[in-house]
């Protein structure tokens, strides 16, 4: 799987190169406190940030990458998912994109997004209305100079819209069902695309605004996943992580 922080222009190759990215940024990093430790968010001007999660007992548990750009997704936040593995900082949110009116148990799919720092948000009332910022994480990606070149592509049935998304994170194989994750396959119009550097390695990645069904999101790509440059009004396609903060919403 692409890495996710290599996709911010970050990347580690081993555990080494991660401790040391953690404790080269974490000087820099601004503090948000929670009820069971507190959280170090590292931010690029390029968009880039990284959220550290430390424990009460101020032990680092972990680190989320996350891209702060012009995503606006209003979400029906119908629920909190904590998985079983994992820290005390860490979880999702399960929600319905572009809800009905003042429904938020109404809306065009059902979906789900981590957080990268999801304790922040203990006060939110549920189910619930809100402003999300998500970014999305490549794992496969592709560009179409256009609608019809899009759809000419698609040779086999199912054939997809040129605005479309599948929370491919919700779908079970055999078995018990697992916790539901934060993937989705979607495909969207491009708005903006640049190549971005981060000024902390001098490494570059693609970020492109997609507008896709039930909103627009950041897409950030490692440079490996492009072969051709996406080119704004042209389509975007692929499968990605989903990693979200909120903007807006309404506490209990």
């Amino acid at each position: 799987m692409p890495s996710h922080f290599a996709a911010i222009g970050t990347p580690v190759d081993n555990y080494d190169e991660y401790i040391a990215l953690m404790d080269r940024i974490a000087g820099d990093a601004e503090v948000f406190n929670v009820s069971d430790g507190y959280y170090l968010r590292w931010s690029s001007e390029c968009g880039a940030q990284i959220w550290i999660q430390i424990n009460s007992e101020n032990e680092g548990i972990g680190a989320t990458p996350y891209f702060a750009g012009h995503s606006h997704v209003r979400v029906g936040i119908t629920n909190r998912e904590v998985r079983p593995d994992a820290s005390a900082l860490e979880g999702a949110f399960h929600g319905l994109a572009n809800p009905s009116g003042d429904s938020p148990e109404t809306g065009e799919y059902p979906f789900v997004f981590d957080v990268p720092d999801f304790c922040r948000y203990a006060d939110l009332r549920l189910p619930s209305i809100a402003d999300a910022q998500i970014a999305a994480f490549a794992h496969d990606v592709a560009f179409f100079d256009s609608v019809e070149a899009f759809m000419a592509s698609q040779t086999e049935e199912p054939k997809f819209a040129a605005q479309s998304f599948i929370p491919t994170g919700l779908f079970y194989g055999d078995g018990e069902p697992s916790p539901p994750q934060a993937y989705a396959s979607f495909t969207g119009h491009i708005l903006e695309s640049q190549t971005k550097v981060n000024e902390l390695t001098n490494q570059p990645f693609h970020w492109v605004l997609v507008d896709s069904l039930g909103g627009s999101f950041d897409v950030v790509i490692e440079p490996e996943l492009v072969s051709t440059s996406p080119r704004v009004g042209g389509v975007l396609t692929g499968s990605f992580w989903l990693s979200g903060r909120l903007t807006q919403y309404t506490k209990a």
